[in-house]
């Protein structure tokens, strides 16, 4: 492949894809502990009305045609 030293390689059937490795935007920052977790943390302007966490996980999903929503998964407090 030729990623970036800033991207990271995800496989696809037949290829790959170039995902940059910066996941988290602002206001979210890394989560010290937590690989691919971002935090809003408090206090931070503009946090306040989203939310705390994201967490991105990369998943393989083979190729069926139809996809159980019970992956995708929205939390809210």
């Amino acid at each position: 492949h030729d990623c970036g030293g800033a991207q990271s390689c995800l496989n696809t059937f037949g290829g790959y894809l170039c995902i940059p490795r910066k996941l988290c935007r602002g206001p979210y920052a890394p989560h010290p502990r937590s690989n691919g977790t971002c935090v809003c943390p408090g206090g931070v302007p503009g946090c306040a009305p989203r939310p705390r966490w994201l967490l991105h996980r990369f998943l393989a999903i083979p190729q069926i045609p139809d996809v159980p929503t019970g992956i995708f998964q929205l939390q809210h407090p």
